[in-house]
């Protein structure tokens, strides 16, 4: 179980980050003279119970995702890790994590990782407190599972929710593989809209919910994602995106996006439908369209702040407008679009991915693999059906011929 964690926290490059100690001081663990630390295991022995670990924001200071967690044994393994794709590391000294439980505790050893992927092992057993451990070879690396060896359930979240309402959905997860598995688990972009725990018990052949409550907690939509870890190695992302209503509820508004498989050339435009409906009164109504395009790490900056329009609407209204994503890298977004009218509000989304262009020919030269795949398909499809149905027009007409000649 130890090795897992560590796999979990490391690189596997071995080497000495700088004097890095920490020091149990009653029920906390303080790190002391921190230099670009990125991860971290402390092992503890203890007698009574275990009752909770709270951790400080030492790893996050700077608002970046962490991942943590604790295992308890013979002894009691409390480990984080930061979430950064810029792999910054954090320098310094303070307090890691309170431990509430009952009984006493030992400072055994410590294990730390910078950002650069370098280890600093410490024992706290022997003669010398917080005598450096000599260095030792990297445990044989298992390789990560391969996707398939789990199914999740669903793919993704879209809840049109009214401002401050929650509600409980779960994650269903099998497990193909042979042996039990711990998933961590972790969100990115959803701050305090997201419930969910840190990890999950599979085991072997089995398959295990987990459940999550999603509240919308602000009055514009929002996006985000939950990740799922194995053996330190990220396996399934699941997108969650969430579309505030008012009370007030007027309009029923959808977004339809027009481009195959939802699916947009790198560089291309964005083609997308919207139609809006009222409800109950068919007066003619004012309503003002907000449009934005945002990742799932929180960022919702890709179209200008103009991008905006007013128009009235009676009964329904479908328009079909277009959006110049040229800038966007390769990777999945949200297109929203929130309606504003006099007294209320009404968001509607739809989630679509930008993958690089691939050439078939001279004809299909703007089409992205998974579109390729899909007319391919497609033409194979109508293909058989022809063969098939030529064969069966052929053997009818030579049994035709062979009764004439009987006769």
């Amino acid at each position: 179980m130890k090795k897992e964690i560590i796999v979990l926290l490391a690189i596997f490059l071995i080497g000495f980050v700088a004097a890095v100690d920490v020091e149990l001081d009653g029920d906390s663990v303080n790190v002391i003279d921190a230099d670009d630390l990125y991860a971290y295991e402390i092992t503890l022995g203890y007698d009574g119970e275990i009752i909770d670990i709270e951790f400080s924001d030492f790893l996050s200071q700077d608002e970046s995702d962490t991942i943590s967690g604790n295992l308890t044994g013979d002894d009691l393994f409390v480990y984080e890790s930061r979430f950064d794709p810029e792999r910054g590391g954090i320098s310094g000294s303070g307090k890691l994590f309170d431990i509430i439980h009952s009984g006493s505790l030992e400072l055994k050893s410590a294990f730390f990782v910078d950002n650069t992927g370098q280890e600093e092992r410490k024992d706290y057993t022997g003669d010398g407190e917080g005598e450096e451990e000599p260095p030792e070879e990297p445990p044989l690396e298992e390789p990560p599972p391969e996707l398939g060896n789990f199914d999740f359930s669903p793919n993704e979240f879209i809840e049109d929710l009214g401002f401050g309402e929650q509600v409980t959905r779960e994650i269903s997860i099998y497990n193909f593989g042979d042996e039990d598995a711990v998933l961590k688990i972790g969100t990115v972009g959803l701050d305090n809209s997201v419930s969910i725990q840190s990890e999950v018990f599979i085991p072997s052949g089995g398959n295990n919910a987990v459940p999550l409550t999603i509240k919308a907690d602000r009055k514009k939509a929002s996006a985000g994602k939950i990740f799922f870890l194995y053996l330190g190695s990220q396996i399934k992302e699941i997108p969650i995106v969430i579309n505030p209503t008012s009370d007030d509820k007027l309009f029923d508004v959808s977004i339809s996006l027009t481009n195959l498989l939802s699916s947009v050339v790198r560089g291309g435009t964005l083609k997308a439908e919207i139609n809006i409906n009222q409800l109950g009164s068919s007066d003619e109504k004012e309503v003002a369209l907000y449009y934005t395009i945002k990742d799932f790490s929180g960022n919702d900056d890709y179209l200008e702040d103009n991008a905006r329009e007013t128009f009235t609407v009676h009964s329904s209204k479908s328009v079909v407008r277009s959006f110049d994503v040229s800038s966007l890298e390769e990777g999945s977004y949200v297109l929203s679009v929130d309606v504003v009218y006099e007294g209320g509000y009404k968001t509607a989304s739809a989630i679509f991915d930008v993958e690089p262009a691939v050439s078939f020919g001279p004809i299909l030269t703007s089409l992205t693999s998974r579109q390729l795949r899909y007319v391919s398909l497609t033409f194979g499809v109508i293909a058989v059906l022809i063969v098939v149905l030529v064969i069966s027009r052929f053997v009818r007409k030579r049994r035709m011929e062979g009764k004439t000649i009987e006769r």
